[in-house]
């Protein structure tokens, strides 16, 4: 990867939300969380939205790395929702910031 090159990427997808990823259905099938559940709305489990997030910029960033001898790999995540995201499409706009 040329390191003094890049130093922010910015790139934007939909995703589309299975209902099995809402948090009423994550937390039914936690142990923990089963009583819960119900109380819950049906939207994004924000464990979903953290995975969505890194699969999309693990993706991406491997554009820009050599295969043969860098690995991409999470360090930090900051995220902000406005609201509850529910099952169907979504914009997703992430900026990763590259740390070395």
């Amino acid at each position: 990867m040329n390191h003094q090159g890049i130093s922010e990427i910015s790139f934007e997808e939909t995703y589309s939300v299975p209902p099995e990823q809402t948090a009423r259905a994550l937390f039914s099938r936690l142990p923990h969380g089963s009583d819960y559940a119900q109380r819950l709305i049906e939207c994004l489990a924000t464990g979903y939205l953290v995975a969505v997030v890194e699969s999309i910029c693990i993706r991406e960033m491997q554009r820009h790395v050599d295969a043969d001898s860098e690995v991409v790999v999470g360090r930090m995540i900051e995220l902000e929702h406005k609201g509850p995201i529910p099952p169907g499409s979504v914009d997703v706009k992430v900026v990763v910031a590259c740390v070395w």
